[in-house]
């Protein structure tokens, strides 16, 4: 039987990779992309996104873990809980990568 342990476990991990991608989006905002080449500003625009989705995925995990918290539902096989979920975190490391990649096209090449 799930318990009301896992799901909160759920929400706290979900509450971090919210916190870390608006890290990551409030880097990419601080960036001056007058003069930066086309394959900078691709990794850029790639990772901005990922970033964006999985902060609106969390987004929608938080709100469905409140709302099967009220319910007293616990389980983690919740559709509406865990198609969201693996959109947060995937699109969270694709995110990742490409704002990797744009800091590592920066150094290689000023």
């Amino acid at each position: 039987m799930a318990t009301q342990k896992g799901i909160t476990s759920a929400v706290k991990f979900t509450k971090h990779i919210m916190t870390l991608a608006s890290a990551g989006i409030a880097f990419i905002a601080t960036i001056e992309t007058k003069g930066l080449n086309q394959w900078r500003l691709i990794f850029l625009g790639v990772a901005l996104t990922g970033l964006g989705i999985s902060l609106a995925a969390g987004l929608f995990v938080w709100s469905r873990a409140t709302v099967m918290i009220s319910h007293r539902r616990y389980g983690l096989s919740d559709k509406h809980l865990k198609y969201p979920g693996l959109i947060n975190i995937f699109t969270f490391g694709v995110g990742v990568l490409f704002l990797g990649a744009y800091v590592i096209a920066k150094i290689v090449s000023p």
